[in-house]
């Protein structure tokens, strides 16, 4: 990994880390059922990555910077891919973002709570 890149970056641009990111392959199928033998008739149409990030107590810069790269309807995220051995770029939509609580600390807004999970395109 290059020097100063974050894990995981929002279109291009790095972030702060988040806690250790949970990167899932996600099987979509389409039609499946149980014949009578009992076994699975599998329609597999699709194999699509999720990626289940969350953030500790980050300043208020910081979370907003997050929540702005993301705010689009799909967001291209680089991020290392454990099946494919490398860094992919791939296109995702970013689920709900949650309420965040809100602290001072030493005379800054701090943030905690940030977590949302994306599902590849």
């Amino acid at each position: 990994m290059e020097e100063n890149r974050s894990i995981i970056q929002f279109k291009g641009e790095n972030i702060p880390s988040p806690l250790p990111p949970q990167i899932g392959i996600k099987d979509l199928d389409q039609d499946s059922d149980t014949n009578a033998q009992g076994e699975c008739e599998r329609n597999r149409i699709a194999v699509k990555r999720t990626l289940s990030l969350e953030w500790g107590p980050l300043p208020w810069a910081e979370v907003s910077k997050i929540l702005n790269l993301v705010k689009d309807a799909y967001v291209e995220a680089n991020y290392p891919d454990p099946q494919d051995f490398k860094f992919e770029t791939r296109t995702f939509y970013v689920g709900d973002r949650p309420v965040l609580a809100a602290f001072e600390d030493s005379g800054t807004i701090m943030w905690t709570g940030l977590k949302f999970e994306m599902v590849e395109k």
